[in-house]
């Protein structure tokens, strides 16, 4: 494998982004590799909102299910006003009117 210094080059990616009929799919490694995924994790998914899930999940007030995005383990859970608390701490957050949650390094 490629030194993590050139495993990103742009340059190993030009027929990647070339027009559509014309493009490549990523190389093969990049499905299977550890450092494209952390790559990804830290900026794609630590960086936006992620979808979590249907509101006919927490349908009830206490109704909850749990999910895992990019290695954070997370419970949504419908308060007792009807708002969504996704949460990866015990304590919870609430986010009125959102579902889905914006993971942050730890």
């Amino acid at each position: 494998m490629t030194s993590a210094s050139t495993l990103f080059a742009a340059s190993r990616f030009d027929r990647v982004r070339l027009p559509p009929e014309q493009a490549e799919p990523l190389p093969h490694w990049a499905y299977t590799s550890t450092a494209w995924y952390e790559r990804e994790v830290e900026r794609i998914f630590r960086k936006a909102w992620n979808y979590l899930g249907h509101v006919s999940q927490v349908a009830k007030p206490g109704d909850y299910f749990t999910a895992d995005v990019a290695g954070v383990p997370l419970i949504v859970l419908k308060g007792r006003t009807g708002s969504f608390a996704p949460s990866s701490t015990p304590a919870g957050i609430a986010v009125p009117g959102c579902f889905g949650m914006m993971a942050t390094a730890s």
